[in-house]
């Protein structure tokens, strides 16, 4: 029993970079999905399901969100704010997330592609 609870805790100790991204406040979702939804590759006439959007709790300034498009299967962006949040990389998963700090890539888990 004892052997079980220390491997869980263990498991939870090693998984918890993945749980350093912060969910974004309203302002900072809405700002993300519009950054991504009016990227010119998407375009405005693509239907996008977002399914996850998250913010960097050791570098703010970096974001991701993932979205299903109508048709297309499912995208993937990295975002960073400079003067509101910007594209840098969109694709499928996972991104090659070159641009972005390392501790970011590591927090990042399945968005960004291991180096």
């Amino acid at each position: 029993m004892r052997l079980a609870l220390a491997g869980t805790l263990l498991a939870l100790v090693a998984a918890a970079p993945a749980w350093a991204t912060r969910a974004p406040t309203t302002t900072e979702r809405k700002a993300i999905v519009e950054a991504v939804r009016f990227f010119p590759t998407v375009g405005r006439q693509n239907t996008l399901i977002f399914t996850a959007v998250g913010v960097s709790s050791t570098a703010p300034a970096w974001g991701y969100a993932i979205a299903r498009v109508t048709g297309n299967g499912t995208i993937a962006a990295l975002v960073r704010r400079t003067k509101g949040w910007q594209v840098v990389a969109l694709g499928k998963r996972p991104l090659a997330c070159t641009r972005a700090p390392a501790a970011v890539r590591r927090e990042f888990g399945s968005v960004c592609r291991a180096r």
